[in-house]
């Protein structure tokens, strides 16, 4: 059955439609814990509410099917998939009930005009439609996007050097298509090199690795430095209450090619790539990524608590959205997954505000009515369990 909320009175947090694309209704099919569930509403702030386990994340990871990707849990194909009550038993009860096949459509309200989206398995491929007509990702995203923070990204700052990098390649892939071909490029030649390092090779073959090796570390790291830059130079016009954040490239590289410019930088991997051949496992020194308090940047993310990583973290993703406006002309739709955890009334009150200024629809989950009480006048509220999504006024 499909449940609404009604239409909202003009408010200060209901969006002039024009502005940006808005889910008005969402329909769900054999998904994850979901057997059937339809949800309705007009709003620009949704915020969701239910216990553990009551299929919250699942209509938000849904959501964010509906545009290129895993989703927001990186999930594969098959763990989307419905599965009834008695899989989820303990004790075995056999025969066990086959997967239904699943598929999830949105129906997005942008400009003057409205579309369906829908995402659902075709065979062994997920499939991605517009008015009932596949389309490629890259064309998608000129139409419509999502944008997410869940609370596995919490600890984002505390990761790896690589798993840093991978999250800014992954943000820059969502801007520049190209930039994902870059990253493959890279590390395919790179393997070469490695292969080169135990292995005698002829002469020409290894400079032609070489020489390509050094000019595609170099073009990723003139993407990496480009972006960087323009979030920088977005995050210097702040957001009510949030605080800046920075980001910076730290490395031999990436400081050489900011010195000295890519033809020299080239050069200058390419010596460095020379002189470390004749020793196998010898890698490339690699940049590291930064994210700072733009105001204290010499702070580093290990002396943060919890509450002001989550900050930063979420003043990031509201800078990419914002340069994602600037660059695409519209806003994309925001989920935020359990969101309210770590923050204190105020950075919640500052986020509240932050959404309002954007002229963005969010979708937001929830344990708690209380947790949401600035948005209780002007968000929709809905009480979510398995397959149910009901509307009421907290």
């Amino acid at each position: 059955m499909l449940v609404s909320c009604p239409t909202p009175q003009p408010t200060p947090s209901t969006l002039p439609r024009e502005l940006a694309p808005h889910i008005e209704k969402l329909h769900l099919h054999a998904f994850r814990n979901h057997k059937n569930l339809s949800l309705e509403c007009h709003n620009s702030t949704l915020v969701l509410i239910g216990p553990n386990g009551a299929g919250k994340t699942s209509l938000l990871e849904a959501l964010s099917l509906l545009g290129s990707g895993k989703g927001l849990q990186n999930a594969q194909k098959n763990e989307w998939e419905h599965r009834p009550s008695e899989i989820q038993n303990t004790k075995p009860t056999p025969p066990l009930p086959l997967p239904l096949p699943w598929a999830v459509q949105g129906h997005i309200r942008h400009k003057h005009a409205s579309s369906r989206i829908t995402t659902c398995l075709q065979g062994q491929k997920r499939v991605l439609l517009v008015n009932g007509e596949p389309i490629k990702l890259n064309e998608l995203s000129h139409q419509f996007a999502l944008f997410w923070l869940t609370p596995p990204m919490d600890n984002f700052l505390r990761e790896t050097p690589h798993n840093l990098r991978r999250f800014l390649d992954n943000l820059i892939a969502r801007f520049e298509p190209d930039h994902a071909r870059r990253v493959a490029r890279t590390l395919a030649l790179q393997r070469h090199y490695h292969a080169l390092q135990n292995q005698n090779s002829d002469k020409l073959w290894r400079h032609t690795v070489l020489e390509h090796f050094s000019q595609a570390v170099i073009s990723l790291a003139a993407s990496r430095i480009g972006f960087i830059r323009r979030f920088n130079r977005m995050a210097s016009v702040l957001l009510p209450s949030l605080p800046p954040v920075h980001l910076q490239l730290n490395g031999l590289i990436a400081s050489h090619l900011s010195q000295f410019g890519a033809s020299s930088a080239e050069e200058y991997t390419l010596q460095i790539l020379s002189k470390n051949l004749p020793s196998p496992h010898t890698h490339l020194p690699q940049d590291k990524l930064s994210v700072s308090h733009a105001e204290n940047p010499n702070t580093p993310a290990a002396l943060l608590s919890s509450g002001e990583r989550k900050i930063l973290l979420i003043s990031t993703i509201l800078t990419v959205v914002r340069l994602w406006i600037a660059d695409r002309g519209f806003a994309p739709v925001l989920l935020l997954d359990d969101i309210t955890s770590h923050l204190d009334k105020h950075v919640k009150r500052a986020l509240w505000e932050a959404l309002l200024h954007l002229q963005l629809q969010a979708w937001i989950s929830g344990q708690e009515p209380s947790d949401f009480q600035e948005l209780q006048d002007t968000a929709a509220f809905f009480s979510i369990n398995p397959s149910l999504a009901k509307p009421f006024k907290p």
